[in-house]
C-alpha cells in the first residue's frame, strides 16, 4: 500500500475553532497549528484498508482572530498553551486511525485515538479524500471535540476566552506527497484495518 507523507505547506492548514457564548455568541477563537507531520497509507482500490497518523506540536499554536487586538491574541495563545493544552508537559497532540468506513464517493468516517494532554479518547473524523495523480492526496477533515473529555475546563471569564463553549471543532486540510522509497510495515505503528 503506497505511503504518503503529511507536511505543512501553503495549501495545508490545521486549526481548532472554539465558539464563545453569552454576549459574544457567534464569535470564535481560531487557533492554528503550524508544525505537524504524519503519514497515510492509502489504498485507492480499497480505501477502507487505509490508515493514517499525525502528530501536532502543541507549542506551534497561533491566534489570528481579526476581531481581537494583538495583545489580546497573545493572551489567548498564552492561556491556550499554559492552561488548556499544558504544552510544556504535553508537547504533542496525536491521532492514530483504527478504522475507516466509506460513507459516499470520496467521503469517509475515520475512527481513531486522539491524545491531548496525555489523555487518549476515541474520536471520529469526517474526511473527504481526493487523489491527485499518483503522487498526491488531498484530505479535508473535521471532528467535534469536547474540552472536558481531555481534562480542560471551558474558560469562563479569563483573558480573551470569556465565556467559551465546551465543544471545539478540529479542521484540517492536508496535502500528502507520496514517499518514493518505502521500507514497508505499518504507518509508524498505526493500526491497520
Amino acid at each position: 500500500m503506497p505511503l504518503y507523507e503529511i507536511r505543512p505547506s501553503n495549501e495545508s492548514m490545521l486549526r481548532l475553532e472554539i465558539s464563545r457564548k453569552g454576549l459574544l455568541a457567534g464569535e470564535r477563537h481560531i487557533l492554528f497549528f503550524d508544525r505537524y507531520s504524519g503519514e497515510i497509507r492509502y489504498d485507492q482500490q480499497d480505501p477502507e484498508r487505509s490508515n493514517m497518523r499525525f502528530v501536532v506540536e502543541s507549542r506551534s499554536c497561533t491566534c489570528k482572530d481579526k476581531w481581537l487586538k494583538r495583545k489580546e491574541r497573545e493572551k489567548v495563545v498564552s492561556f491556550t498553551l499554559r492552561k488548556m493544552l499544558s504544552a510544556d508537559r504535553f508537547p504533542k497532540i496525536e491521532f492514530t486511525s483504527t478504522g475507516i468506513t466509506k460513507k459516499a464517493s470520496h467521503q469517509y468516517d475515520v475512527r481513531g485515538a486522539l491524545t491531548i494532554r496525555g489523555m487518549t479518547r476515541p474520536t471520529l473524523i469526517q474526511v473527504a479524500a481526493k487523489q491527485i495523480g499518483e503522487e498526491r492526496l488531498e484530505f479535508d477533515g473535521e471532528a467535534i471535540l469536547r474540552m472536558n473529555d481531555y481534562g480542560m475546563e471551558p474558560p469562563t471569564s479569563v483573558l480573551g476566552f470569556a465565556g467559551t463553549k465546551n465543544k471545539m471543532r478540529l479542521r484540517f486540510i492536508f496535502w500528502a506527497e507520496r514517499v518514493k522509497a518505502e521500507a514497508g510495515g505499518t504507518c509508524n505503528g498505526a493500526a491497520t484495518t
